[in-house]
């Protein structure tokens, strides 16, 4: 895991995990009157839980926990980390910890010149994928983000997600309701991307200036 540090954040790149309930495509948010998620590009979020376990775990933690601390927060009395124990409920209702730790991981639909956020996904070679593609819970990824303490509600970090490296995609399930093989049309996904990536040089960069995450 390497990092960045600046008076306000802490920039850094995690440690490969595993990607949960990824909703990186699209910025959404939770309507109460449909009691759904909606699209919504002006005031929706980029959400991704990252699941890490043992030391890569401990190590962000730590970071984490470092930093807070230079911000002038008190860790022992903080009471919201952007982390919690991953846990599973089975058919008879028992739930248990996996032994995996999550880390949270949002950012707001646009800039503060108001216009669009797009979070970046990068192949394992460093190259920018599709804007079309769509991460799957899963899949193996590292993620570029930035923290940020608040001392507001008890005190804590907020984790901000800009940009994705996919190591290993799985698959996503798309149901077949009965098309068989036709001669004609066959899809093909390219790269529509370009730019330089997060993923190639893992120790530098600062907060962009127009970031409006936390």
């Amino acid at each position: 895991m390497s990092t960045k540090k600046n008076d306000r954040f802490l920039k850094f790149i995690t440690d490969a995990g595993a990607a949960v309930w990824p909703k990186l495509n699209k910025a959404r948010r939770f309507d109460k009157k449909l009691n759904k998620s909606v699209d919504d590009p002006v005031n929706g979020k980029f959400e991704i839980d990252l699941a890490l376990e043992g030391t890569a775990a401990d190590a962000l933690k730590a970071k984490i926990t470092a930093f807070a601390e230079k911000q002038g927060l008190d860790v022992e009395e903080v009471k919201n980390w952007p982390w919690a124990a991953e846990k599973v409920k089975d058919d008879n209702g028992k739930v248990t910890k996996t032994g995996r730790t999550l880390f949270k991981f949002k950012a707001h639909a646009t800039n503060l010149d108001g216009t669009p956020k797009r979070i970046a996904h990068w192949d394992a070679q460093a190259k920018p994928l599709s804007s079309s593609f769509v991460l799957t819970g899963g899949s193996t990824v590292k993620v570029s983000g930035f923290a940020k303490a608040f001392k507001e509600l008890g005190g804590g970090v907020s984790l901000s997600v800009d940009a994705v490296q996919v190591l290993k995609y799985v698959e996503q399930e798309v149901r077949n309701p009965g098309f068989g093989v036709e001669e004609g049309y066959a899809g093909a996904d390219d790269a529509d991307e370009d730019g330089s990536s997060p993923f190639e040089t893992q120790d530098d960069g600062e907060a962009p200036s127009n970031s409006t995450d936390f």
